[in-house]
C-alpha cells in the first residue's frame, strides 16, 4: 500500500492567502517549504480542470522534491485525494486518499484526513469535533494511515493526535493565512519527529 511521502499534508486554498489569486497560493507555498518538507494536496476545486492541471505544473517546477496531490482531479494524475464521495479514478493512480467524516468508510483507498479533530478557523461552527477519542477510534477502525484535520496547529495539539493513534497531520488554514509560514510548517515537523512518550 502506497502512502504520503510526509506525515505533515499541507491542504491549500488560495482564498486564504493574502491576495487570494493561484499566484499568492504558488508563493505561500514555497514560502512553506523553508520550513521543512512536506506533501501538498492542491484542493482549488472552483478552477476548472486545467487551470488546476497548470498550477499543479506550476507547483512542481517550482518544488520539484514536493509530492503534489491532486484533490478530485479532472485530468490522469500520479496521486489523487478524493472527497468524501466522490469515485474513485477508471485509472487507479499510485496513490488514492480521501477526505471522511464521522462514520463515513473510505472504500479502497490508500490514507484518509480524517476531520475535525477541534475546531477551526477555516471553517467556523463545523463539526461536531471529533478530539483525541473520536480520533483514536477512527484510527483503531480504518486500519489505514489516518491523518487528522482541523485545529491542528500547535506542537502540543499535533503531539496529541500522534499519542491518538494519527499517523500524521493535514493542515490548511493556519499555513495559508500564516505571515511566516515556514515558522508553522517548521513547529509541526519538530512536532511530528519528536518521540512520543507514553501518557500515564
Amino acid at each position: 500500500m502506497a502512502v504520503p511521502a510526509h506525515r505533515l499534508l499541507v491542504l491549500t486554498d488560495a482564498s486564504q492567502t493574502r491576495g487570494g489569486t493561484p499566484a499568492d497560493l504558488v508563493e505561500q507555498v514555497c514560502r512553506a517549504r523553508v520550513g521543512g518538507p512536506f506533501s501538498l494536496i492542491l484542493r482549488e476545486k472552483a478552477l476548472p480542470a486545467y487551470r488546476r492541471r497548470d498550477l499543479a505544473t506550476e507547483l512542481s517546477r517550482r518544488l520539484p522534491d514536493v509530492e503534489v496531490i491532486v484533490a478530485d482531479p479532472g485530468w490522469p494524475v500520479t496521486a489523487c485525494h478524493l472527497s468524501a464521495h466522490a469515485r474513485l479514478p477508471t485509472a487507479r493512480p499510485r496513490l488514492v486518499g480521501r477526505s471522511i467524516h464521522r462514520g463515513e468508510h473510505p472504500g479502497s483507498v490508500d490514507y484518509v484526513t480524517y476531520s475535525p479533530i477541534y475546531a477551526t478557523a477555516s471553517k467556523p461552527g463545523y463539526g461536531p469535533v471529533e478530539g483525541e477519542t473520536g480520533l483514536r477510534d477512527a484510527c483503531h477502525r480504518l486500519r489505514i494511515p489516518v491523518y487528522a484535520l482541523a485545529g491542528v496547529e500547535s506542537a502540543e495539539r499535533v503531539v496529541a493526535t500522534r499519542r491518538a493513534g494519527a499517523h500524521g497531520v493535514a493542515v490548511m488554514g493556519a499555513i495559508m493565512r500564516a505571515d511566516d509560514p515556514a515558522e508553522i510548517v517548521r513547529r509541526i515537523t519538530d512536532a511530528l519527529s519528536s518521540p512520543i512518550r507514553p501518557t500515564g
